[in-house]
């Protein structure tokens, strides 16, 4: 037996999602409820969306590294992939099916110069409604032919980590000149309930591992960023990956200066993605930031990074990844996370 959602349970969810505007979980929903109402068939359809957008990213990076057998790059793809991995994705499906999306579109448009990929970047936009960020720095630049001053940019990068507050008051003054359709759901982030929690509790109730993982994040940005800029003449040849990296660095610093506020941190995930790109790339192609120097300052934050991500990760897949297929272990109800398996 399934229920069927019909227009009203349908146009319930678009409210309840915010709007007309994040269409993607709705929509799957409802064509799901059609057929059947065990949410593992809609989280199973959830997963096939994230995870073709997911690998379509990682394979454009490893087409452009080609057979290069660089231990040190492979190991940098393995952190890319962990960057936005598919346990934390499944887990906030909009915002980080919106992300890949955004990232795909973001990639196609400066590695294969397929201006199509702009319009896959809006697209992004009715999977989260919050990618409206980014897609306005990106056609910003676009619109303006990208003459900002990359010198200019990474002061602003710089500056974002020692100036980086929990700004809720510009917040909130930016939040009430969004459309009306966006107001409402970006005023939830900046509220003065949202800025009393964060003044007198802080960080204090996050776990230190959380913690590690944030400051490896900020630590390999600025690594990975810092190298670019220095390097760049050398390193950065053509025009796409050096409007990408640009890119990448100004929607950093723009989100960085806000970090603190809860949920906007998710976006520096999206801008050290596209840095981490960029860094790849230069370094199977280039000599000149492949020195072991660099690769040990990259590797403390690098594996700090990567242990907490692995341990959320394994909270979410069950022991059918490994003994099962997907074909079987959506008949069959497991519980137990790999987590709980090995631990």
């Amino acid at each position: 037996m399934h229920s069927n959602l019909g227009y009203d349970g349908f146009k319930g969810l678009l409210l309840v999602s915010g709007g007309y505007t994040d269409l993607y979980q709705p929509l799957l929903t409802f064509l799901v409820s059609v057929f059947t109402d065990d949410p593992k068939y809609l989280f199973a359809l959830f997963g096939l969306v994230l995870g073709y957008f997911f690998s379509k990213n990682i394979f454009i990076v490893l087409y452009a590294i080609k057979s290069n057998k660089n231990k040190f790059a492979f190991l940098l793809v393995i952190l890319l992939a962990f960057v936005i991995h598919i346990g934390s994705g499944i887990n906030g499906v909009r915002m980080w099916t919106g992300a890949h999306i955004f990232i795909y579109g973001t990639l196609s448009y400066f590695l294969h110069n397929n201006r199509k990929g702009l319009i896959v970047c809006l697209l992004s936009i009715f999977v989260h409604f919050s990618l409206l960020l980014p897609v306005l720095i990106l056609f910003g630049l676009v619109a303006t032919n990208f003459k900002f001053s990359l010198k200019l940019a990474y002061i602003i990068f710089l500056a974002s980590f020692v100036f980086a507050e929990a700004n809720f008051s510009l917040g909130r003054d930016l939040v009430q000149n969004l459309p009306g359709v966006y107001d409402e759901r970006a005023s939830s982030y900046v509220s003065e309930a949202v800025e009393n929690q964060i003044l007198t509790k802080g960080y204090r109730e996050r776990h230190w591992s959380k913690n590690i993982s944030d400051y490896s994040l900020k630590a390999l940005s600025l690594i990975f960023a810092s190298i670019l800029f220095f390097y760049r003449r050398k390193l950065i040849q053509s025009n796409g990956i050096k409007h990408l990296f640009l890119f990448g660095v100004l929607f950093f610093s723009l989100t960085n200066y806000f970090s603190l506020i809860p949920s906007i941190g998710r976006y520096l995930k999206i801008a050290l993605f596209l840095i981490l790109v960029v860094y790849i790339i230069s370094y199977i192609n280039n000599k000149e930031i492949r020195k072991p120097i660099y690769n040990l300052a990259i590797l403390p934050f690098l594996v700090g990074y990567l242990i907490f991500q692995l341990r959320v990760f394994l909270d979410y897949p069950s022991l059918w990844l490994i003994i099962g297929n997907p074909l079987v272990a959506i008949l069959v109800d497991n519980e137990i996370t790999l987590y709980k398996f090995i631990f």
